[in-house]
């Protein structure tokens, strides 16, 4: 009887335990290069070489300033990359999107000089060699900051928009000559910003 118990708890147990399905947790990635895909943007930009194009694959964030040293093409894909730090070409950066694709820039969180002051991230094109390239896609400056340049050249860089939207809180080219030349080629796009001139 006992034996008979124990096999019959032991089977409830069986059948109990085959009845709660079971979950698997896999991590998501965010950017591809080719057909490798890598858990975070940082590591697909790191990963990629001069050329290629690192695609988006879901909506992503950026807290650290992301350096760009390559010739590579980030593709925006439909989807939303949050920049919570600046985007830093001293390489060829061209931005482009298949649909919908947005880059918000946020505050910039690395910034520590001003602790007090909300000051936005922005896409940054620096030294002779940089060139910040947009065709497509939608690039917003958050409206709640206290400034927010959407693209900044400084030390010679160069930013080129030839088509895409680029929504800004302040002027959507900037630059400081403290900082030294800079360089702004406009083909196309809409370019706006919320307090003065677009340029």
């Amino acid at each position: 009887k006992r034996r008979l118990m124990l096999c019959s708890i032991i089977s409830l147990i069986m059948v109990f335990v085959m009845a709660v399905p079971m979950t698997v947790s896999a991590a998501t990635n965010v950017a591809k290069v080719g057909d490798t895909e890598y858990p975070t943007l940082e590591e697909a930009v790191g990963a990629a070489k001069n050329g290629d194009t690192v695609t988006l694959l879901t909506a992503t964030s950026i807290n650290a300033n992301l350096a760009i040293t390559k010739n590579i093409t980030l593709n925006l894909a439909g989807q939303t990359l949050t920049a919570n730090a600046n985007i830093q070409a001293k390489g060829q950066l061209n931005i482009t999107d298949t649909n919908g694709g947005n880059i918000v820039l946020k505050k910039d969180t690395t910034d520590t000089t001003q602790p007090s002051r909300n000051d936005g991230a922005s896409i940054i094109s620096q030294g002779t060699s940089a060139k910040v390239t947009l065709d497509k896609g939608t690039i917003t400056v958050d409206k709640s900051l206290d400034s927010g340049y959407a693209f900044y050249a400084l030390e010679g860089g160069t930013v080129v928009v030839n088509g895409g939207t680029v929504d800004s809180l302040d002027a959507a080219l900037s630059g400081n000559n403290t900082t030294g030349d800079m360089n702004f080629e406009v083909n196309g796009g809409v370019l706006t910003a919320q307090r003065g001139s677009a340029i």
